[in-house]
């Protein structure tokens, strides 16, 4: 019954995935260590609507805008990464950009966490994507 409902499962969804190729997430949770992470996308998916950070069950106090990167974040390649122990955190957030002429570059947000607190908020670095890696 179980390999049924799974079968079932996967032709239900093969029309959506065949639309445009690209399975996107709108929500994300995850915990690392003592690091709990929840990240929310608008209905449209063009922005972050939601954006917790905890440290043991504490919440850091993360100011609204830390989480509104201009351009579509993908959740699917968020990280926490643990920079030099376990109390400073960055969480990356990469998010695409377009220009006017339509040409896409990858960007990626950092939100940098220390002690506890909210430290700071910024671009890592840029690189222009290519049609190749569009796809």
């Amino acid at each position: 019954m179980r390999y049924i409902f799974a079968i079932a499962l996967l032709i239900a969804s093969l029309p959506a995935l065949a639309s445009d190729g690209y399975v996107g997430w709108s929500e994300l949770s995850f915990r690392s260590g003592p690091w709990s992470i929840h990240l929310a996308l608008s209905g449209d998916s063009s922005r972050i609507s939601a954006l917790s950070i905890a440290a043991d069950g504490v919440v850091v106090e993360v100011p609204a805008a830390a989480a509104a990167p201009l351009g579509q974040p993908f959740l699917n390649e968020v990280k926490l990464l643990s920079v030099c122990c376990s109390d400073h955190v960055v969480l990356q957030i990469p998010v695409l950009q377009f220009d006017d002429s339509g040409h896409s570059t990858k960007r990626i947000w950092e939100i940098h966490v220390a002690g506890g607190k909210f430290q700071s908020a910024a671009y890592r670095q840029s690189s222009t994507l290519n049609s190749a890696d569009e796809s």
